[in-house]
């Protein structure tokens, strides 16, 4: 059965190649459920570069759009999405430090990666967003060729989008090392691959434009000191102990009396 979301999108992943469902993309965000309440929701598949103009999303836009549950993905979270009932509405900007984003992010925030395993063991959870408390290591790694079936399906053209490009192999897989400081969890740290399409376009246009030892830095340098880095973590449907960074936000630091003020608006 069909229902209407309103959606604010927080991620959009790099676009995947399959042989039965071509170019995808996994869109995630908070689905309003009424009275000031929000809940996570997992949009896929949707043909991102294929759709209309018209149809297409921002991060930290709302959108509502008609989707159905599937027997093929049961994680509580997943939607398929009817693509040409998205409707696009206002996006929250990121002044006054992010406050307007903030706003909706931070009461559905887990406390760590750690949280997201016990909730997932509990109760299926699949999805969630946390502050990792450092980032110590960025590693950069040979990422896996497409197959000659894949490479076709990426050089297929669009219909709607007739200059649309081929999609582009990244040659590099990055992995994000760090600790979320679960002492109850005795956290070991956790190692996870990126596939945020905002953070890989950044290494796309740094390497287009600079070469690949720039490009690598700069990806290394996103989730700096100077960042308040908020990661968004999903797992995979059918290697559910495989979790990835599938979005991040970068929010600038906040000053003690910041973060107090923010936490009192909360309440």
């Amino acid at each position: 059965m069909k229902e209407r979301l309103r959606m604010l999108v927080t991620v959009k992943a790099y676009p995947s190649i399959s042989k039965r469902k071509g170019e995808t993309v996994c869109v995630a965000g908070l689905r309003e459920r009424g009275e000031g309440s929000f809940e996570w929701a997992r949009l896929w598949p949707v043909p991102f570069r294929d759709m209309d103009i018209a149809g297409r999303f921002s991060t930290w836009q709302w959108v509502e759009l008609d989707a159905q549950r599937t027997s093929s993905d049961q994680r509580p979270e997943s939607w398929r999405p009817v693509i040409d009932s998205i409707v696009t509405r206002e996006p929250v900007e990121p002044r006054a430090g992010w406050r307007d984003r903030l706003h909706f992010l931070e009461p559905v925030m887990l406390s760590s990666m750690c949280e997201l395993r016990r909730k997932q063991e509990a109760a299926g959870t699949s999805l969630a967003a946390f502050r990792p408390r450092e980032v110590f290591d960025v590693t950069a790694e040979p990422n896996d060729p497409w197959s000659a079936e894949h490479e076709a399906v990426a050089s297929q053209t669009s219909l709607l989008m007739p200059d649309k490009r081929p999609l582009e192999w990244i040659p590099t897989r990055f992995k994000f090392h760090y600790s979320c400081g679960d002492v109850e969890a005795g956290c070991r740290g956790h190692s996870q691959t990126v596939v945020d399409w905002g953070l890989l376009q950044l290494y796309r246009n740094s390497k287009r434009n600079h070469g690949p030892a720039k490009a690598e830095g700069d990806v290394i340098q996103i989730a700096g000191p100077t960042k308040d880095t908020i990661f968004f973590v999903g797992n995979q449907h059918q290697a559910r102990r495989g979790w990835m960074v599938i979005g991040m936000a970068y929010p600038p630091v906040r000053s003690e009396g910041e973060s107090d003020q923010l936490r009192l608006e909360l309440l």
